[in-house]
């Protein structure tokens, strides 16, 4: 009985002793993995941290700070990838070709998929020409324009214009052409001054290959038709302070008409009308504008038509 009682205490501890290291190794994978909800909360930390590096890069322009900033929100959560590219930036606005390519490459092994790694591609191509000392000088200048001209882009659709036109300048300095004067000329409708922009689209289209000449062509018509507008719904303006409302009905729908994107001339020019007592041409141009394929602009055409004076009744 002893001697049973000694076998089963032994494969008892022999089981046991097996399942402690598989057991162990579970537990220590618990402990590893984070929860969802833990994830979540690193990926907001770290992308908190990141916004806070990209504001004070933008507001101290210190390189060297916003690297630091940005290395710490990248530690913060490894796995998250926007970080690597402002490092890569970074790395690029400092000539240090090697270093952003290198933080391109860990960006794109985390996100393969991301919306931008046709972009990136396109810059590593360019910084491998940079990094390399045995490049041919011309090679190294193209590369740079390009990196150059890529950056102003970016800078244009973020909003920040003076960048923008300080990186077109530096590429137009390693080259000028007709895509320097196209990204000016986005700069420019971005800050409003409209036929600046036009002249530099009138520039980009006597110089750009005939295959980008019809784009051009047509964001030159687009700025042009915008400033007349504009114009005219300044002059419309002095018209109205003058109590002159009939002309500045007039000039609001000669606007509207040389850029019919503008709806809300149509609204200026129908409440002018009404001012002036014209109520059927106020009706007129509201029913058409309630039609709007623009929710607000129909909205407020809507409203004005329910809130228009009655039609003075027939002698």
């Amino acid at each position: 009985m002893t001697n049973a009682r000694t076998a089963l205490a032994l494969s008892a501890a022999l089981l046991l002793a097996a399942a402690t290291p598989a057991l162990a190794q579970r537990r220590a994978g618990a402990a590893k993995a984070p929860s969802a909800a833990a994830l979540a909360a690193r990926r907001e930390k770290a992308s908190a941290a990141l916004a806070l590096a990209r504001a004070r890069h933008v507001r101290d322009r210190d390189a060297d700070a916003a690297a630091r900033a940005t290395l710490e929100a990248s530690a913060i959560d490894p796995s998250f990838p926007d970080p690597l590219a402002d490092l890569a930036a970074l790395s690029e606005s400092r000539g240090d070709w090697a270093g952003a390519k290198s933080w391109y490459e860990k960006y794109l092994a985390l996100d393969p998929a991301a919306p931008d790694a046709p972009r990136i591609q396109r810059r590593l191509s360019h910084l491998q020409t940079l990094a390399d000392p045995a490049a041919p000088e011309e090679a190294r200048r193209q590369a740079r324009r390009e990196l150059l001209l890529s950056r102003a882009r970016e800078r244009v659709s973020e909003g920040r214009l003076g960048d923008a036109m300080v990186a077109a300048a530096e590429a137009a300095g390693l080259g000028d052409g007709w895509d320097v004067d196209a990204v000016v000329a986005a700069a420019l409708v971005r800050a409003g001054r409209l036929a600046e922009a036009v002249e530099a689209l009138d520039r980009a289209i006597a110089a750009a290959p005939e295959a980008e000449k019809p784009a051009l062509r047509q964001a030159r018509d687009g700025c042009a038709r915008h400033a007349a507008s504009r114009r005219a719904a300044a002059a419309s303006a002095g018209a109205l302070r003058a109590k002159s409302y009939v002309l500045a009905a007039e000039e609001l729908m000669e606007a509207w008409r040389k850029d019919p994107a503008l709806e809300e001339l149509g609204l200026a020019a129908a409440a002018a009308y009404v001012l002036d007592g014209q109520r059927p041409r106020a009706v007129e141009i509201l029913e058409r504008l309630r039609h709007s394929t623009r929710p607000a602009v129909a909205a407020r055409a809507s409203e004005m038509l329910s809130r228009l004076p009655a039609p003075a009744p027939q002698p």
